[in-house]
């Protein structure tokens, strides 16, 4: 949907998708994602959080954006050299960060199917990106 530059090197940006859900597209139940990619010579960093289209009104219409609640996640590739029997391995450092909310109580227990979709999740995302990876080398 828009895409704006964030600094000199290209790819440096901040990007709205649009992701449609073709069950969904019908009831207009589509996902807005604000999405911010870096790359620098040392690492890749890439932070995103769904987002309503009310709240890209706001945002847009220059009203008190301090109201809009967001849960950024994120992951960032770092470079990694490791010994392994003598010898220098080059390989990568992936750090993943996601956050979700889950109840609105701060002393609520997380139940074991939360628990389950989060790790679901954080392994389905580490596998792309080891995907993603293993096709750009």
């Amino acid at each position: 949907m828009a895409n704006i530059s964030n600094g000199k090197k290209i790819g440096n940006c901040v990007t709205l998708l649009l992701v449609t859900n073709s069950q969904n597209a019908n009831h207009g139940n589509n996902i807005l994602i604000l999405q911010e990619t870096s790359t620098t010579p040392t690492s890749a960093h890439i932070v995103y959080t769904p987002i309503d289209m009310a709240s890209i009104k706001v945002i847009f219409e220059g009203v008190d954006h301090e109201e809009v609640k967001l849960l950024p996640s994120g992951f960032t590739i770092l470079p990694s050299d490791a010994l392994y029997n003598d010898n220098i391995v080059k390989g990568t450092l992936l750090s993943i960060a996601f956050q979700s909310l889950v109840d609105s109580s701060p002393s609520a227990n997380l139940s074991v199917a939360s628990i389950s979709s989060v790790d679901y999740l954080v392994r389905s995302i580490a596998n792309k990106i080891k995907t993603a990876l293993s096709v750009l080398v």
